[in-house]
């Protein structure tokens, strides 16, 4: 063998070796990121499945809700006209118009629409309570300047008649369990150290669970 075919050889083997080298660094580097989509398409799907994971009544869990929210989701689930609406508000102490009806029922991206007060929202579920249970003998109650998810729960407990059993029912049916205990907790004192604030996300599963309840809609 000839000193230009060794040189020739081991020029062949020298690229041979960069050229293995490269293919395998070329490799590692695509198996890297193969790697790395894995592992963020593991994590993608972890967060998506989480997220499917929360019981179809957690899907408002960002929303916040207004007194209109309520009073429209009311309003729809029991199929009350505009009349029962000023019959119940009259119950409840206030005479209110038609027109006032309308533009509290109105979404807030409305120009029209009217901001319901607490106070208005506490005599319409005071109607609700006299509409469904009748009137107490005595005094009026004292209606709320404020009212919070506490109250507003507490009072359609009331007015609808419901009994622990039958609320935790309602809330089943979004799928948003609770014990007896956390629910009660809803209704004591809030200078009791089991009292617990009722979150909006709490009060929207169960006037979503009612709306399902009443008319089979809500999912």
């Amino acid at each position: 063998m000839n000193k230009t075919s060794v040189d020739k050889g081991q020029r062949g083997l020298a690229c041979a070796k960069v050229v293995k080298k490269g293919d395998f660094l070329t490799f590692f580097a695509g198996m890297n990121e193969i790697s790395s989509l894995t592992l963020a398409e593991v994590r993608s799907r972890g967060r998506k499945k989480k997220r499917l994971g929360e019981d179809v009544g957690k899907i408002s869990i960002f929303a916040s809700m207004s007194n209109n929210d309520i009073l429209r989701t009311l309003r729809y689930t029991f199929h009350y006209h505009d009349h029962k609406m000023k019959e119940i508000f009259a119950l409840g102490g206030k005479d209110i118009t038609f027109e006032e009806v309308a533009l509290w029922l109105k979404k807030e991206e409305d120009p029209d629409f009217v901001k319901l007060y607490d106070k208005d929202l506490a005599h319409f579920l005071d109607g609700l309570i006299i509409a469904n249970r009748g009137k107490k003998e005595g005094a009026a109650p004292v209606v709320e300047k404020t009212l919070n998810n506490n109250g507003i729960l507490r009072k359609l407990k009331i007015g609808l008649n419901l009994q622990d059993d039958g609320m935790l029912e309602i809330f089943g049916l979004r799928g948003f369990r609770l014990s007896k205990h956390e629910l009660s907790a809803f209704f004591r004192n809030p200078a009791q150290a089991q009292y617990r604030e009722c979150k909006d996300q709490v009060l929207r599963n169960f006037l979503m669970g009612l709306q399902e309840k009443y008319r089979g809609e809500g999912k």
